[in-house]
């Protein structure tokens, strides 16, 4: 099977691309208070009324990231445990400049692959694909961090705290801090003595410790049990 070099290279070189693919649910978990929380990152084109609503029960959160600003209206959400993270404008041309030049770069490499000097020269594009990489996460950080995220009850999250330093990843964590913390401020649980997370995992072990089941150990439960107030 023949595959284009059109094909081969992702059209999508935007900083979120190798994390939340467009037009996706992409599933993470936030840990908050000691508990592993399950959520999700909806990435879009644009805005639909159907990201305002509630995935469902197993997901405690969900962070919708458009890459441009709806035409029609702001976005209207129906659900707290919802954020809408809307930058301030379209991508620059500067924005387009880099992802262009990352593209070249890309294309270069795949060329030159089977050159005598391949490992020089790809080792030198991958250095400076790098750069145009940081650059292109510091505009989407600009984009971003000048307009709002929108949620259901004011206040809304503070967006130095949210786009704060060039982890994509950690953008979109932040959020869903700040969604649990809003909807759960605490448990009555003393979850704060935990050497680690409780994972969804974690709940069936524990219940075949804590009643005695064929096969289970005591490490679970001695770990999480003063947390949960058995002894």
């Amino acid at each position: 099977m023949t595959v284009s070099l059109n094909q081969t290279l992702s059209s999508d070189q935007t900083p979120w691309a190798g994390l939340f693919p467009m037009d996706a649910v992409t599933p993470i978990t936030a840990v908050h208070l000691g508990i592993e929380c399950r959520g999700e990152v909806v990435r879009a084109a644009r805005w639909s009324a159907a990201f305002g609503q509630a995935s469902g029960e197993e997901s405690h959160f969900k962070i919708v990231l458009l890459q441009g600003r709806p035409k029609l209206g702001l976005p209207k959400i129906a659900d707290p445990k919802i954020a809408v993270c809307v930058p301030s404008s379209r991508p620059g041309r500067h924005a387009q400049q880099i992802i262009g030049e990352i593209t070249a770069d890309k294309q270069a490499a795949y060329l030159t692959r089977r050159d005598v000097d391949a490992a020089a020269i790809n080792s030198a594009l991958r250095e400076w694909q790098d750069d145009l990489v940081n650059l292109l996460i510091e505009e989407e950080s600009s984009r971003f961090s000048k307009d709002d995220i929108f949620v259901k009850h004011e206040p809304e999250p503070v967006l130095s705290d949210i786009y704060n330093g060039t982890d994509t990843l950690q953008w979109m964590e932040n959020p869903a801090d700040w969604l649990l913390a809003r909807r759960y401020p605490s448990l009555p649980l003393d979850t704060h003595s935990l050497s680690q997370p409780v994972c969804e995992d974690d709940v069936g072990k524990l219940f075949s410790s804590i009643f005695g089941q064929a096969g289970a150990g005591d490490d679970l439960l001695c770990s999480l049990g003063p947390a949960l107030g058995l002894s």
